[in-house]
């Protein structure tokens, strides 16, 4: 016969899963915010750059499309 688990070891089991899914989650984010952030950080940077050249000359920014637009980013950035 398998003995029934006191009260005190099913708490201890609740917390331990608990903390580890709460642990996993937080690694998942913390590799999210790693991976993605210096996309989403360059992509602002890009817009800022993009917004300060209308503003400065007058005119549209000179690429209609994204690709455009984050290819004369990085040629600028160069």
């Amino acid at each position: 016969m398998n003995p029934q688990p006191d009260e005190q070891s099913r708490k201890i089991l609740t917390v331990a899963v608990v903390v580890t899914v709460v642990l996993c989650v937080l690694t998942l984010c913390a590799v999210v915010v790693v991976c993605v952030g210096p996309f989403a950080l360059f992509a602002w940077f890009a817009d800022r750059q993009m917004d300060w050249f209308e503003e400065q000359s007058g005119t549209p920014f000179p690429y209609d499309d994204w690709s455009s637009r984050l290819s004369g980013a990085l040629s600028y950035l160069r």
